[in-house]
């Protein structure tokens, strides 16, 4: 309260002073009030602090302040409440916590409200090194267990586009029938293999319809280590019992190593292997026999998607030829364009 009323008055060093004269002139020690009682004089044994040059230049006044109360003006202490002394503390613990940001971590997510409550009660109940390595390790815990769960998005096609995205963020996504697309959320290795496998495979098996291909976008594993490469290669296996194809896409050029290394690209087939999502509906496509009306969307999308990048080639054509052949293919592919499927 004084701190707010006179900001500018070191509160602490004021009710530590009231607090001592008050209990030494009363004699309130006497009455049942705890003191702190003699307090021994001298200096610890002297160490450098771990700071530069200017830091300590500015630590040297207060060091030296401190260092003439414990030769020479401990014994005024020793009618110091404890009381008063655990007030001061509570006081500069308080000062060094941002409660404003607890609240709104509170509010926000409670895990990183809980997990920044058990780094400060680490750091007040253990010494301060073991605290903050508690802290660490809590977060570190905290981040293992968070990219071990096994989330995984569908992907699907916004319509009129050849974009393929999570299916929960379209209003009206355009799924193939047979091929069920995924995306792991987050990069695989040894602590959510086993997990994403499983969650792989629960999809297939609970598909409403029948699934010929799983094609995997892992445009988000920037390095794969050898239990996810090892994963990749039984979830092929998994899937082959279930008569179902695996196919990769997006796949980073660290992770496409890791493949190679451990021979998961030649069980899986360097043919299934896509360097674009729409690369391996492509070739999925290629192999049916009969198109669904879905199949034949994408289809016509895809000739509007070429059509519209030839006519904004047609202009920045280097010569008359170059311009004839663009203008030609243009012609042609207005008039697969036009023409109907067979489902309309």
């Amino acid at each position: 309260m004084l701190g707010r009323l006179l900001p500018r008055l070191p509160a602490s060093l004021v009710v530590l002073v009231l607090g001592t004269v008050v209990v030494g002139v009363l004699g309130l020690q006497t009455h049942g009030v705890k003191v702190v009682g003699n307090i021994p004089s001298g200096l610890s044994g002297p160490a450098i602090p771990d700071v530069g040059m200017g830091d300590l230049l500015k630590l040297l006044p207060g060091a030296f302040g401190i260092a003439l109360v414990a030769l020479f003006f401990t014994p005024l202490f020793r009618t110091l409440p404890e009381a008063t002394l655990a007030a001061i503390v509570i006081l500069a613990t308080v000062g060094m916590m941002d409660v404003k940001e607890m609240r709104r971590l509170f509010k926000l997510r409670r895990t990183d409200f809980l997990l920044a409550a058990g780094a400060l009660l680490s750091v007040l109940v253990l010494e301060v090194l073991l605290g903050l390595m508690v802290s660490v390790g809590l977060s570190v815990a905290l981040l293992v267990w968070r990219a071990s769960q096994p989330r995984v998005s569908e992907l699907g096609r916004a319509p009129g586009t050849l974009d393929f995205a999570d299916v929960r963020r379209q209003p009206a996504p355009l799924t193939v029938p047979g091929l069920l697309m995924l995306r792991p959320n987050e990069g695989i290795f040894f602590a959510n293999a086993t997990a994403l496998r499983d969650a792989i495979i629960s999809r297939v098996d609970s598909a409403t319809s029948p699934v010929h291909v799983v094609l995997l976008d892992l445009e988000v594993t920037s390095d794969l280590d050898v239990p996810g490469a090892d994963m990749l290669g039984a979830l092929k296996d998994s899937l082959e019992h279930r008569e179902v194809t695996l196919m990769l896409s997006r796949v980073l050029s660290q992770t496409q190593r890791m493949l190679d290394r451990t021979g998961v690209t030649e069980r899986i087939g360097a043919k299934n292997i896509h360097p674009q999502t729409l690369n391996g509906v492509v070739e999925y496509l290629s192999h049916r026999n009969h198109h669904s009306k879905a199949e034949w969307s994408l289809v016509k999308d895809g000739l509007h998607r070429l059509n519209a990048l030839v006519e904004e080639a047609i202009p920045a054509a280097e010569g008359d030829d170059d311009r004839r052949r663009l203008e030609a293919l243009r012609h042609r592919l207005a008039r697969l364009d036009d023409g109907s499927s067979p489902h309309e």
